[in-house]
């Protein structure tokens, strides 16, 4: 499947495969925000410039190659279940060399599955397909044995959840005693794939976490299903207030995460977290308007807000033990599945609103 700035078409793609290269069987992919964003919007990818889209992928190696790196060390062989690590940093900016540990962060990086289709293999088709060749560089992880496979397919997004989570919970202030420790309390504002896993994940690690969503037929998804504490804000009502009145104290929440991508939630996360708590910013990956804000609030509460983007390769071994976890729910993260030819149906993949997430299956 490619995209040329209007619609995502299934196209057989015929090219000789480089000797080095590793070639996987899709078994399924991840349809993401960012991919909706892309399909909603003009300007990404053009009729001599296609996007081979799909960066959540999870495939069966047909053939090994050396360029392709494993996370963690080890090799890979025909037949491994394997989860691609789709983001590759440059090496030699000053990002990667200085800072080794946040090369997400490159200004170079590029992806598997969000970068321009280009015949010669140097960026093949992305996890919408049947069947792909890793450009050079891309990482795998081999998925633990007997992990199904609507579990393993959410690596890249609990790696995301992974990073927001820790963003959460590091602590680089001077005044430990404030910080978030076990016990804490959180709010996830938005339950939409990354705010559910992110509070799996915060739950995980033994915080008590309440979570917003205004789309009803996703909140009781959530609370039913994963069992979350939600709330459904109603406009025009004090859930704001009340919202601080059941926390601990009435003080407000020790953090809180916006994985919404609504600006308002930003101003809303500000309002929530306690004095001397700490805001997330996780949901804006693609940029969605902007909201006033009122810096007094930052300063007098004391508050620490930070962003998070991404996940570093380190992210995705936690993942994947995230994943193993049978006490956590992830089984019912994935609440719809779609085939090729459905994903071109842009009304469908557009206009449907009640699902959690949604992954597509090539190969049936």
């Amino acid at each position: 499947m490619v995209w040329d700035g209007t619609a995502l078409s299934e196209h057989t793609v015929q090219h000789v495969h480089r000797t080095d290269s590793t070639v996987l069987e899709v078994v399924a992919a991840g349809i993401c925000g960012t991919d909706l964003h892309v399909m909603a919007h003009s300007g990404f990818g053009r009729p001599d410039n296609v996007l081979g889209l799909g960066h959540e992928i999870l495939g069966r190696v047909q053939r090994p190659g050396p360029a392709t790196p494993v996370v963690g060390g080890g090799t890979i062989a025909a037949g491994d279940l394997v989860l691609v690590v789709p983001g590759k940093a440059c090496g030699r900016c000053t990002m990667c060399l200085s800072f080794g540990a946040h090369e997400h962060l490159c200004p170079r990086r590029v992806v598997h599955g969000f970068s321009a289709f280009r015949p010669d293999g140097a960026f093949p088709l992305g996890g919408f397909s049947t069947e792909i060749e890793l450009a050079d560089d891309i990482a795998v992880i081999p998925v633990p044995e007997g992990m199904d496979v609507n579990r393993a397919v959410l690596g890249e997004l609990v790696s995301v959840a992974v990073r927001g989570a820790e963003r959460a919970l590091g602590h680089g202030r001077p005044d430990i005693g404030m910080g978030t420790l076990l016990g804490g309390t959180a709010a996830v504002l938005g339950a939409g794939p990354v705010g559910a896993v992110v509070a799996l994940v915060l739950a995980a690690a033994g915080l008590e976490v309440t979570v917003t969503e205004t789309n009803e037929w996703r909140a009781k998804y959530v609370g039913e299903k994963l069992g979350l504490r939600v709330i459904v804000p109603e406009p025009g009502t004090p859930w704001l207030d009340e919202m601080i009145g059941g926390s601990p104290g009435g003080l407000g929440f020790d953090v809180v995460i916006e994985c919404g991508g609504v600006p308002e939630l930003f101003t809303d996360a500000l309002t929530l977290a306690r004095a001397g708590g700490r805001v997330v910013e996780l949901g804006h990956f693609i940029p969605n308007g902007t909201v006033p804000t009122d810096p007094a609030v930052i300063c007098r509460k004391d508050l620490e807000v930070v962003g998070s983007v991404l996940a570093p390769p380190t992210a995705y071994p936690k993942a994947l033990r995230l994943l193993q976890r049978e006490d956590l729910a992830f089984d019912e993260i994935v609440s719809s599945t779609l085939t090729l030819a459905q994903l071109t149906d842009l009304d469908l993949v557009l206009g449907e609103r009640d699902y959690l997430k949604r992954v597509v299956r090539p190969n049936g």
